[in-house]
């Protein structure tokens, strides 16, 4: 069933732009997602949004009627992320929307990293789906013209998102099920499943999540934490209710389980600098600037923060927790040395940092799809098979 009659042609031929695009990028894959794909328009989740000004955190207003059918289709139909929510406001949906500024909660992510995921996902017709983070719902329509509503689970956080998303999917002729709550508990009333993704990014992967899927099961996410965005994971779960898979290589933004948003550390007092209590460090100042080792720290050290350091005129830095006592804090002196003043209380994060930048350049430091994530029920580790390296993953 296609909305909104009048713009049926120019829709058609838009879906098979799109279609063409995805395909030549190698997002789209299959008959049976393409078909999908044309079948689904994106339009119908996507009355409005937010365009983001480059270089800033500025979103302001699109929508249909000022700027005109063709040039709304063109943006809609685009391989792009379009923001719906600014920081849990719904001013968009207000009769007079204004520019925003703030974080993004909640969008249509691109389409084709949300078709490339549900490629990897590997469906056959008889698998139930648990899908996090409904959003607009259009991913969510996807996954019912794949399979059937009545095999589609989809959970929100946000109330007001999943009852606009439901709205749109009736559109459509959808009725899955839709849940408001936190996607990282558990829905057993329609578990096990066999395929559950999340449709925002996690800092780890929630262990209900292994609990609610039969083994053999694939569980994909897109990893995040406090400094930089991080890979997707494909887990499958095994029999003894773990789950293990290996990371991929590329880094992705993507938008974050709201529930799991941390906040900036606490103001705390910056340490003076006290040479009787610094120490030379041999880490190269330039690996902080690479985003697959800032994907290690954070997933070792919860919550780190920091800035400056390798950005001139800036040459220090303020590494920090959500522990006011543990602190650490680095400068480059006149000889290019990394110097080092650590909190005395507190777990050491510098002694932890250390360890991972002389292992990752002991291991040639290796793309993060060299590493695999196992998830247990007491803890989630990250190693590379044939290595010795085991790194505890820390929320």
């Amino acid at each position: 069933m296609m909305a909104d009659d009048g713009l049926v042609d120019d829709v058609g031929v838009r879906l098979a732009r799109l279609a063409t695009t995805l395909t030549a990028q190698g997002a789209l894959r299959s008959n049976t997602w393409r078909e999908a794909l044309l079948a689904v328009p994106r339009h119908v989740f996507l009355p409005r949004f937010y365009r983001k000004k480059p270089g800033t955190f500025d979103y302001e207003p699109v929508i249909r009627e000022p700027i005109g059918d063709r040039a709304w289709l063109d943006l809609v139909y685009s391989d792009e992320t379009w923001v719906t929510q600014v920081d849990g406001k719904d001013d968009l949906w207000s009769d007079h929307p204004r520019a925003l500024s703030g974080r993004g909660t909640c969008s249509s992510t691109m389409p084709s990293l949300v078709v490339g995921m549900l490629e990897s996902l590997d469906l056959s017709d008889d698998h139930t789906v648990l899908e996090v983070g409904t959003g607009t719902g259009y991913s969510t329509a996807l996954l019912c013209r794949r399979l059937g509503p009545d095999r589609v689970v989809s959970v929100e956080v946000d109330r007001t998102l999943s009852q606009r998303a439901e709205v749109a999917l009736a559109q459509l002729g959808f009725a899955p099920t839709l849940v408001v709550g936190d996607g990282a508990l558990e829905f057993p009333d329609r578990a096990p499943y066999d395929r559950i993704i999340g449709s925002c990014s996690f800092t780890h992967v929630p262990y209900r999540w292994v609990e609610q899927t039969r083994p053999g099961g694939l569980i994909e996410v897109i990893l995040t934490g406090s400094i930089t965005g991080g890979p997707r994971v494909i887990l499958e779960v095994k029999d003894d209710k773990m789950a293990a898979g290996m990371l991929d290589a590329q880094m992705l933004g993507f938008m974050v389980s709201r529930p799991q948003i941390q906040p900036p550390p606490p103001p705390g007092i910056i340490p003076k600098r006290d040479p009787s209590h610094e120490r030379i460090s041999d880490i190269d100042p330039s690996i902080f600037d690479d985003d697959r080792f800032q994907f290690l720290l954070q997933s070792r050290i919860p919550g780190l923060t920091y800035s400056g350091l390798f950005h001139p005129p800036d040459h220090d830095a303020l590494f920090r927790t959500h522990d006011p006592e543990r602190w650490a804090y680095v400068y480059i002196d006149d000889d290019d040395r990394l110097r080092v003043q650590e909190s005395d209380s507190g777990a050491p994060s510098w002694t932890i940092i250390e360890d991972t930048a002389r292992t990752w350049d002991r291991l040639g430091r290796p793309g993060l799809n060299a590493f695999r994530l196992t998830v247990a029920s007491h803890q989630q580790t990250l190693t590379i098979p044939g290595e010795d390296t085991r790194w505890q993953v820390f929320f």
